[in-house]
């Protein structure tokens, strides 16, 4: 984490570009991603909001949406504030329509939602014999620390089933 760190203050000394933008946010994703992984919860929320107020920061520097790039951010956030037992009701409200379909699917994982997460995730996974990749992995849902629930859930159970029988 602390070299992701001083990898972002690094490159923050350079002059504002849409792709260094880029980087010091996947940086930022990394080092909360990390908390989460070591059950770190209060750190993950904290470098989250860090990351979701700097992100804001370069966005308005650049002219950019205020909120581009920072919804992985927004999850890792929400997800850590929920395992600090903390309040998350403000993600019934967020909007993610305009952003990729993993962001729905995530948001119904955080809302509890399994059955419309499960159906959400199908249409992330590849397609059997399409030759088409999928947005998303059975691999990553096994080990992204916000799926822990969705993990332990009959709905996740039974969709590895039926993906199983259908090899």
């Amino acid at each position: 984490v602390g070299l992701e760190l001083g990898f972002t203050r690094w490159l923050s000394f350079a002059d504002p570009s849409k792709e260094r933008r880029k980087t010091i946010i996947m940086s930022l994703i990394v080092c909360s991603k990390q908390f989460l992984v070591e059950a770190s919860w209060r750190n993950a929320s904290d470098i989250s909001g860090f990351a979701i107020a700097l992100t804001a920061k370069m966005n308005a520097d650049l002219d950019l949406d205020p909120t581009e790039g920072t919804a992985m951010l927004r999850c890792n956030q929400f997800w850590a504030r929920y395992k600090l037992g903390e309040d998350i009701q403000e993600v019934e409200h967020w909007d993610v329509s305009g952003l990729h379909p993993r962001y729905s699917f995530l948001k119904s994982v955080l809302l509890r939602k399994f059955d419309d997460a499960i159906r959400i995730l199908e249409t992330l996974l590849p397609r059997k014999n399409s030759g088409e990749p999928g947005n998303f992995s059975l691999a990553e849902a096994e080990e992204w620390p916000i799926l822990e629930d969705l993990r332990s859930s009959t709905h996740y159970e039974a969709l590895k089933q039926r993906l199983n029988e259908q090899a």
